[in-house]
């Protein structure tokens, strides 16, 4: 329609299968080490538990407020 805009989003969602466990890893790593697991538990994080990738697309009235939100995953099928 006239005067409305879509505007799409590329995102990666921080929320992985194991992040409840990998909490309690975190906080016994950074007490016995003393804050030195972070050397490793940073980077293991970055290669192993990245996420899921998903997309937004959002329509926006004339009025600039949000009408639609639609959620999918990168390829397209739904997020679950």
């Amino acid at each position: 329609m006239e005067g409305e805009r879509t505007e799409i989003f590329e995102f990666t969602s921080g929320l992985h299968e194991a992040s409840k466990a990998r909490i309690v890893l975190y906080i016994a790593g950074d007490v016995f080490t003393l804050g030195l697991a972070e050397l490793i538990f940073w980077p293991m994080e970055l290669a192993v538990l990245d996420g899921s990738q998903g997309r937004a697309v959002v329509t926006y009235g004339q009025d600039n407020i949000v009408k639609l939100i639609n959620v999918t995953k990168k390829d397209g099928t739904p997020w679950e």
